[in-house]
């Protein structure tokens, strides 16, 4: 079903391949907190559709994307088996979020 018409439609949609990429690194303040910062980008191809096997596939326009994201993080250990990781993202696309934020707080046994 390649369409969003409640009938049956039927076809073939073929999402285009994704590659990424990405660099980062991290500096140690002490044994217990260190920070980081980090790019990934991602490029997204555009999608293809075909309604029928006798019918070519059909590139969708606008369905390719690239993602670009620079990152800001900071790790503190809490304790032996608690830390807390805080990160700050940076859209740096269109196509990309404005901004994100994570919080995280692995535990290890």
């Amino acid at each position: 079903d390649i369409d969003e018409a409640r009938n049956e439609q039927p076809g073939k949609v073929a999402v285009g391949d994704a590659f990424q990429i990405g660099a980062g690194l991290a500096y140690a303040l002490n044994d217990r907190s260190s920070i980081s910062m980090s790019y990934t980008q991602r490029i997204v191809q555009r999608a293809k559709v075909k309604r029928d096997t006798d019918e070519d596939w059909r590139k969708l326009i606008g369905s390719q994307a690239t993602v670009a994201l620079m990152n800001f993080g900071a790790t503190f250990s809490l304790n032996k088996h608690l830390s807390l990781i805080a990160t700050v993202g940076m859209g740096l696309t269109d196509d990309s979020p404005d901004m994100s934020v994570g919080i995280r707080i692995p535990y290890r046994f």
